[in-house]
């Protein structure tokens, strides 16, 4: 088993080169803003955000960055491109891509287990009286 160290992004990516590479391997070594592709050595992996702390498994990381080419890194570092057009790059991101990029950076997401406690007609019962029913049925 992976152990995981607590350490921001950027720091787990310099720590890992190997797997910064994956990463721009993954992405067929284009840039994910402009699409053109880059030799390898001239993508740049962009972090997201303040510095992220890498501490679980369980943290999809690969939805804190881009892989950039040089122009576009400097766009991005620059401040020129806002968080939200950047994580909407991440959010378009080529489901194959996405898929790869988890196995890199060893994702794995937190499994499931509904409560014992679970009675249908008790939180239908609930969801009658409090008018969340409506709300779920109308976009609420």
């Amino acid at each position: 088993m992976e152990s995981y160290l607590i350490m921001d992004l950027q720091g787990y990516l310099e720590l890992y080169p190997e797997k910064a590479r994956e990463l721009k391997i993954a992405t067929g070594c284009r840039c994910e803003n402009c699409s053109l592709e880059y030799p390898l050595a001239l993508l740049d992996i962009h972090t997201i955000g303040s510095a992220l702390s890498v501490e679980t498994p369980h943290t999809d990381l690969q939805k804190y960055l881009l892989v950039l080419c040089p122009s576009c890194s400097r766009s991005f570092r620059s401040g020129l491109v806002e968080v939200t057009v950047q994580r909407d790059l991440v959010r378009l991101r080529n489901r194959q891509v996405r898929r790869r990029m988890r196995v890199i950076l060893s994702y794995q997401p937190r499994t499931y287990t509904p409560s014992g406690d679970f009675d249908p007609e008790v939180i239908f019962n609930e969801m009658i009286s409090s008018g969340a029913l409506d709300q779920c049925l109308n976009g609420g």
